[in-house]
């Protein structure tokens, strides 16, 4: 089955990654849409990846990928013009996975788009409950799911049933950048509204348990407007 892939462009301009890629990917083009259309394509065409083919280094772009990060769990590839450092940066702060410029995008794309793919599975809370997932270790930091424990150089950290939850979910995905959304609808079984400072304060407790003990081993970062990633140092 074909990789299923929304290709945004931010301008009226026309793509040539369509009618390039076609044999070996399902892609769907939109120009210039606006957030809420984007809701609505990505509902019905429901894609695997995301590519945000910027025209121009702008706040535009720079919004339009945090607003879809938001809503989207999957893979985000950005095309611009050209180098651009700041730009490239705050793209990548608003959830960027990768970044392709066009000159190079012709070479390189498709193999972009299929490592990805292959690196990029967020884990959902049904498979944390899958006997395959026995115990994770990051660095010095060994967390158990069987006796729901975690350590430190052999030395028990207490965690409630919620911060272990918490962290259990960001190392099994650890390196990916998961949104408030997956988390509220993963581990709270909510929806969330935008409004809600749950995650955000579990977080904090977690990382004043985890910090002072395991801060050479892993970081809990805070990616703007996005949500949160686990990093192994």
């Amino acid at each position: 089955m074909k990789i299923k892939i929304l290709n945004i462009l931010t301008t009226e301009r026309d793509s040539g990654i369509e009618n390039e890629y076609s044999d070996r990917f399902k892609i769907k083009t939109v120009k210039n849409i606006s957030f809420d259309s984007f809701l609505k394509e990505f509902r019905v065409f429901k894609p695997q990846v995301v590519i945000l083919d910027c025209d121009a280094c702008t706040f535009k772009e720079i919004s339009l990928c945090s607003k879809i990060r938001r809503s989207f769990s999957g893979p985000i590839i950005v095309i611009i013009p050209a180098k651009a450092a700041d730009f490239e940066t705050a793209l990548r702060e608003c959830g960027a996975d990768d970044i392709v410029y066009n000159a190079s995008q012709g070479r390189e794309l498709p193999t972009r788009i299929k490592a990805l793919i292959r690196q990029y599975r967020l884990v959902t809370a049904e498979e944390l409950n899958r006997n395959g997932y026995r115990h994770l270790k990051i660095g010095e930091l060994l967390i158990k799911k069987n006796r729901r424990s975690v350590s430190f150089n052999g030395e028990e950290i207490p965690l409630t049933t919620s911060e272990f939850d918490l962290l259990w979910f960001l190392a099994i995905n650890k390196n990916r950048t998961v949104s408030r959304e997956v988390m509220y609808r993963e581990l709270l079984n909510l929806e969330f509204d935008g409004l809600g400072r749950c995650i955000d304060n579990r977080v904090v407790r977690l990382k004043k348990k985890l910090e002072p003990v395991a801060q050479n081993s892993l970081l809990i970062k805070s990616v703007r407007s996005v949500g949160y990633l686990l990093v192994e140092k």
